[in-house]
């Protein structure tokens, strides 16, 4: 394993601590993963790949860069406030009403299946904002 991979493992054991995760089990319920996946993510065999880091810090409702980034002091700082839109929300929002305009339904369908790896209430909240837009 590279540093940055190390780095990955170490953040996930982390993040796993500090929600109170015990097992492999509960992690993945959170993450929409499977058990095997998540229990081999931990142990750094292999570690989680992009795709994989991006459905992490979704089910945690957390930015992916607490994998990545060498200066995290709390995992608190990289907290999504889903309440508030954040800069990601008001993107996908403008992506969505910019795909509109043009007529890309192909786009539009796509954005949503995105959307749709949400936590159900995050799903439900873009999608009030995008109807609002």
């Amino acid at each position: 394993m590279n540093e940055e991979q190390k780095m990955i493992v170490k953040r996930l054991n982390e993040l796993c601590e500090h929600e109170g995760i015990k097992n492999s089990y509960q992690a993945a319920l959170i993450c929409g993963v499977s058990q095997r996946a998540f229990y081999n993510w931990i142990q750094g065999n292999p570690p989680p790949k992009e795709k994989a880091l991006r459905r992490i810090a979704n089910g945690f409702k957390i930015r992916v860069q607490y994998f990545t980034d060498p200066d995290v002091k709390s995992i608190e700082d990289y907290r999504l406030d889903i309440d508030a839109p954040s800069k990601w929300f008001r993107s996908i929002v403008l992506k969505h009403r910019e795909l509109k305009k043009i007529g890309d339904q192909r786009g539009i369908q796509d954005l949503e299946r995105r959307i749709a790896l949400l936590w159900p209430e995050d799903y439900q909240k873009i999608m009030a904002w995008i109807e609002q837009a």
